[in-house]
């Protein structure tokens, strides 16, 4: 990520972005069989996530969020909406933090989720920018279901989940732009 920022740092931003975002959750709280299947799917390309974070009246308050899983057998029924989800659109898979658990503290009874996206109950509109580009989505989900085995972290451990990722989103993101900074400085002959 380092040495692609220093040639563009856009570029650099958005990989590491979506690397650490997508790819942090799962190597650190996925199952065995979570990261045999996601990791080199996602490392080689060939799945793209979208994240389903941010809701109306939930989105500096992540904790205040109203999206439901409910479990039903081997399955848990979603329901809800989320906006500013960058990718929803072109996405086979999200990554969903939801709330499991009414009667817990807000921050104990939220579980993170891996959701296929290209399901009966999703339903994505583009959120359309000034410039006429739509990067970001609203989702609106009714009764969508996500397999047992996409739990992330176990039931009830969402806010762990999300604090960790949105940490290393952070870190390599700060990686990204200090390298797309210092590789034209280093190209002009600049010490850096």
């Amino acid at each position: 990520v380092e040495e692609m920022s220093k040639f563009c740092g856009t570029t650099g931003v958005i990989v590491s972005g979506h690397t650490s975002l997508c790819i942090d959750p799962i190597m650190h709280f996925g199952t065995e069989e979570q990261k045999k299947f996601f990791l080199p799917k996602i490392a080689a390309g060939q799945l793209h996530f979208s994240i389903g974070y941010s809701e109306p009246g939930a989105g500096t308050d992540l904790a205040s969020l109203r999206t439901t899983a409910v479990r039903d057998g081997d399955d848990y029924v979603i329901n809800g909406q989320k906006v500013w989800t960058s990718g929803a659109a072109t996405s086979e898979y999200g990554l969903l933090i939801a709330r499991t658990d009414w009667d817990a503290p807000k921050h104990k009874g939220m579980s993170y989720f891996i959701i296929p996206m290209r399901q009966p109950g999703i339903e994505v509109r583009p959120l359309v920018q000034i410039t006429g580009e739509a990067h970001f989505n609203e989702v609106f989900i009714s009764d969508a279901t996500v397999p047992h085995a996409n739990l992330i972290g176990g039931e009830g451990n969402g806010w762990r989940v999300l604090q960790t990722a949105l940490a290393y989103g952070w870190i390599t993101s700060g990686v990204g732009v200090i390298a797309s900074m210092t590789g034209p400085a280093a190209a002009l002959g600049a010490e850096t």
